[in-house]
């Protein structure tokens, strides 16, 4: 994890935390080639329509579970973060630590999908069908957007300190 107090540069701790977003998102595209030449992949091997609609499923909910707890951070306060980098440097480490609720919640569906190609016959199937589904669900989520920016600093800022994160991230 970055360490936002050691960056005076708000700009490059903004830069380390697209970095580490990047790597968390690109990880699970590695562990499917992986898959791919361990498990065997034929059409007569696909799982049931039941099977994949609760891959599907599982990955939706992990969506909606970081939609709902991925954003969740009390406002910073006033007396705590009087000076504004002191603030800042709260708001990143807040900001982390929420990206990665997010993380855990969108990458659980794909880690359940790898424990069930192992678990059922259907070779690499299962997560196939989570890794396509879940990888572009964990971007949307974990990148560090306007929106998911904007989320978290608007729940910081609700108690009146700035956080700085629309800059730093805008830059």
């Amino acid at each position: 994890m970055t360490n936002p107090q050691a960056t005076p540069d708000p700009h490059a701790a903004a830069r380390a935390v697209r970095t580490l977003a990047l790597a968390v998102v690109s990880a699970p595209a590695l562990i499917l080639v992986a898959l791919l030449l361990v498990l065997p992949t034929s059409f007569d091997d696909a799982p049931s329509t039941p099977v994949a609609l609760g891959l599907v499923g599982l990955v939706l909910l992990g969506v909606l579970a970081a939609e709902v707890l991925g954003f969740r951070a009390a406002p910073l306060s006033a007396t705590e973060h009087a000076d504004h980098d002191a603030a800042r440097s709260a708001a990143f480490g807040r900001y982390q630590a929420l990206m990665f609720v997010r993380v855990a919640l969108t990458e659980l569906p794909v880690l359940a999908g790898v424990a069930l190609s192992f678990a059922l016959e259907a070779g690499a199937w299962p997560a196939l069908v989570t890794i396509v589904l879940g990888v572009p669900a964990m971007a949307f989520e974990v990148w560090p957007s306007r929106r998911n920016v904007g989320r978290v600093a608007a729940r910081l800022e609700a108690g009146g300190v700035r956080s700085g994160l629309d800059d730093a991230f805008s830059g």
